[in-house]
């Protein structure tokens, strides 16, 4: 029998990816997502998606212009465009030029 605990899920050892975690609430807090999330993927027999940012897959450096950027999401946010205004621009080699000269304008971060 499964003991209640502070959130609205019972404590349920998790594994993913042959890694064990004692609980719902341990398994979100160890790949900072919600509980919720965590439910969802074992509601949906998809334990090993745990944590991999659904379909999309984990964050992956992305360069441009010779510079490297956490990601196009952050390169976006810092020229002042949405992630699907910079994704437009990049699939045309003129944006794609505009793009390259808006990032070799940046300042060089510290």
């Amino acid at each position: 029998m499964t003991r209640p605990n502070k959130g609205s899920y019972p404590t349920v050892p998790v594994v993913v990816r042959g890694q064990h975690f004692p609980s719902i609430a341990a398994t979100a807090r160890h790949f900072g997502i919600t509980s919720q999330s965590v439910h969802s993927c074992l509601e949906n027999g998809r334990p090993d998606s745990i944590g991999t940012r659904g379909s999309y897959g984990p964050r992956l450096p992305f360069t441009i212009a010779g510079r490297q950027f956490k990601s196009k999401r952050g390169l976006a946010r810092l020229l002042g465009y949405s992630q699907s205004g910079l994704s437009y621009r990049l699939s045309n080699d003129h944006g794609y030029a505009l793009i390259e000269s808006l990032v070799g304008k940046l300042p060089l971060e510290s």
